[in-house]
């Protein structure tokens, strides 16, 4: 079928001229004849899992620190967490005491207290106590002997060990004869509580514990540990607000 080379039109046979640009035309097996285009190469990826390896190690550094940077930035201060009226506040950093009190705990009398302590309890100071804990706070929201208000406040360095330490203290309440634990919640808190046989023909106070960003709370006394969680909600001033303790 005779083809025009320059304008592509197909004409009819016997036509040897184009009738749209008047160029010769050519039989179609004339033309000359096309190629395909070669397909582009494929490059091999560069993400090799080497490569995956040197970028996902410090995207995962960088998602770290700021998982850590977010978590220190939103974990409330002891002085945050502390009733304004309180009557009394004791701070020590545990490791300091830890430190410092080392000559004590090794003179022989003392160490063997501890070892009996250890045994009974089945608690290790050094290994389940001072891995976690950080700054340690004592304070007193009521000082009636009939109807004391004590918490204790324990930083938190390491939650892992903190949470083996938890485990292991409430194993051993419920293997202790006529003591159990009780749960419930407050404030959406969820709390722990040792409940003794005849706590109260004793007049022995509940212990209670629990914990919140940062912080484990052990607290003597009915309402104590109600009250803090209130001051870390806000709903009670804390000490940090007194211009007393900020002069301090």
């Amino acid at each position: 079928m005779p083809f025009c080379k320059k304008c592509g039109y197909s004409a009819g046979s016997g036509e040897d001229t184009c009738r749209i640009c008047g160029q010769p035309l050519v039989e179609s097996s004339a033309a000359a004849p096309t190629t395909a285009t070669p397909p582009a190469p494929v490059r091999a990826s560069r993400f090799t899992p080497r490569a995956m390896l040197l970028v996902s190690i410090p995207a995962l550094l960088f998602a770290g620190i700021a998982f850590a940077f977010l978590y220190l930035k939103t974990t409330p201060t002891l002085e945050q967490i502390v009733p304004r009226d309180s009557v009394g506040v004791a701070v020590v950093d545990a490791k300091w005491w830890w430190d410092a009190t080392g000559d004590v705990r090794a003179q022989a009398d003392v160490a063997k207290d501890i070892r009996d302590m250890e045994k009974e309890s089945g608690i290790s100071l050094d290994a389940d106590i001072a891995s976690w804990v950080g700054q340690v706070g004592v304070t007193v929201l009521c000082a009636d002997e009939k109807k004391p208000q004590v918490v204790a406040y324990l930083q938190v360095r390491d939650w892992p060990a903190f949470l083996r330490f938890a485990g292991k203290m409430q194993s051993k309440a419920k293997d202790m004869s006529g003591e159990t634990w009780k749960e419930s919640t407050y404030e959406g808190v969820k709390i722990q509580t040792i409940v003794a046989d005849g706590n109260a023909a004793t007049g022995i106070p509940p212990v209670s514990v629990t914990w919140i960003k940062g912080w484990a709370l052990v607290a003597l006394g009915e309402g104590s540990i109600e009250k803090v969680i209130d001051t870390y909600q806000g709903r009670e001033p804390a000490i940090g607000n007194d211009s007393n303790w900020k002069q301090a």
